[in-house]
């Protein structure tokens, strides 16, 4: 039997079993959530936009970069915000009798302590969509969600799948591209390597290591975070094997004004 959660070792028979979800059903989540890429590698072809704001106060600067988020159902690559409300629209129109939330939490591999990752719960029972009211246990297997996580294209039972819940949104947000707003100290990722680290960029207008207000930060687990400037010779050699990576890296570089 095909395992669904990698993490977890769960098969498709044993999420029918607990979920009463029909095995096409899943044959055809199993199929769609392949179709999602995440991270912002397809940034490298896009003619970005950065502005900076880099002034005496701590709290009063931040960095803008223009376009960065874009939110439809036709996206298939992105931060796992977009890949999560594009998952929706699409579930909302080929499977309508599914309920659906999104969610902000932890993930089991790389975004486990600080619950900022986004993912898709859904369920046949509509009471899914009082979640946010309450987190009891019991509540949580009368409705008897599933995970569907299209940036790590995992499908699994909640219960078991050591995902867990921060935050609840049942709204849909509206399609279109957006900029992204940077404080000082706030980060975002932009994708994962093939050895498994969390590439992300992070503002900071008051290190000692480089004149940039934007820096690479690769998290690697049970690592100490590596930093990097734009223009640091030893990127080639830190994040090998990634060329789209260095691509919108080198995207980023050519966009960064002088400060």
């Amino acid at each position: 039997m095909q395992k669904v959660h990698s993490g977890t070792g769960i098969t498709k028979q044993q999420i029918y079993m607990k979920n009463i979800i029909s095995l096409s059903m899943l044959d055809q989540l199993c199929t769609i959530v392949q179709e999602y890429t995440y991270g912002k590698r397809h940034l490298a072809s896009e003619q970005l936009d950065i502005k900076i704001n880099a002034v005496e106060k701590q709290e009063d600067c931040y960095a803008i970069i223009s376009p960065f988020i874009e939110y439809g159902p036709h996206i298939l690559a992105g931060n796992c915000s977009e890949l999560t409300e594009s998952l929706r629209m699409r579930l909302q129109k080929e499977m309508p009798h599914l309920t659906t939330v999104s969610v902000r939490g932890g993930e089991p591999t790389h975004f486990r302590l600080n619950g900022s990752h986004w993912y898709v719960l859904a369920s046949n029972d509509e009471n899914l969509k009082n979640i946010g009211k309450t987190n009891e246990e019991s509540y949580l297997e009368a409705v008897k969600p599933i995970v569907i996580d299209p940036s790590f294209q995992q499908v699994a039972p909640f219960a078991g799948s050591q995902y867990t819940i921060q935050d609840i949104e049942d709204n849909i947000l509206k399609p279109g591209k957006k900029k992204i707003k940077l404080n000082h100290g706030y980060s975002v990722p932009i994708g994962v390597t093939p050895r498994n680290s969390v590439v992300s960029l992070l503002a900071d207008f008051f290190t000692d290591i480089s004149d940039d207000a934007l820096l690479i930060q690769e998290r690697s687990p049970k690592k100490m975070p590596k930093l990097y400037t734009l223009n640091d010779a030893n990127l080639e050699k830190g994040i090998p094997d990634d060329p789209g990576m260095l691509a919108l890296i080198a995207q980023l570089r050519k966009a960064h004004p002088l400060i």
